[in-house]
């Protein structure tokens, strides 16, 4: 495995996180300058703006797909079943999860977590603390396969399709990729 490899496989932790806050917060018109022209900030920024009300927080039926495992998960409504199940994830992690004034089962939320344990396996790994390397892995696997991926890939497709500006469309591709990824890992 080449340098950048290696770079990457211990910094991913960190492309979760943003991807994280993003789902949960519109980004600061600042913040654009990563992914547009400047002279394509102001006209971009409206449309995120709007795209992010639709889309997070004024959910219609019909009109915008729910950011919710529990909805996508054949409960048709949030906090339910699956909302438990994450939360006992979260506990066996161990972690001490911040929810950001959300529910357990937002995408944001379940990202981030997913951040947390990539994070924790690489801190184990550089350790060298194999054990707790282990455990996290093992986590990590059973949250995609027995979680996360039984309801995010069509969410975010559905994301995809809802969405009016390119930014939530390539983050909806950009985030199934990574899950995707993650799997074959």
């Amino acid at each position: 495995m080449d340098l950048q490899s290696q770079n990457f496989i211990q910094d991913k932790y960190k492309l979760f996180y943003i991807i994280s806050k993003l789902f949960l917060k519109k980004p600061e018109k600042e913040e654009l300058k990563y992914f547009f022209s400047q002279k394509n900030i102001e006209e971009e920024y409206e449309k995120i703006s709007n795209d992010f009300s639709v889309l997070f927080l004024a959910l219609k039926k019909g009109k915008s797909p729910p950011p919710y495992a529990s909805f996508w998960l054949g409960e048709g409504k949030v906090f339910g079943k699956a909302t438990e199940d994450v939360l006992n994830f979260y506990r066996s992690a161990d972690v001490g999860m911040d929810l950001e004034n959300e529910l357990p089962d937002h995408i944001g939320v379940e990202l981030k977590f997913l951040s947390i344990i990539l994070y924790k396996e690489n801190e184990f790994l550089k350790k060298g603390e194999l054990d707790k390397l282990k455990y996290f892995k093992d986590l990590k696997e059973r949250f995609l396969k027995e979680h996360i991926l039984n309801w995010a890939i069509n969410y975010l497709e559905a994301l995809n399709i809802a969405s009016k500006s390119e930014f939530y469309k390539n983050l909806a591709k950009l985030t199934i990729s990574l899950l995707k990824n993650e799997t074959q890992n």
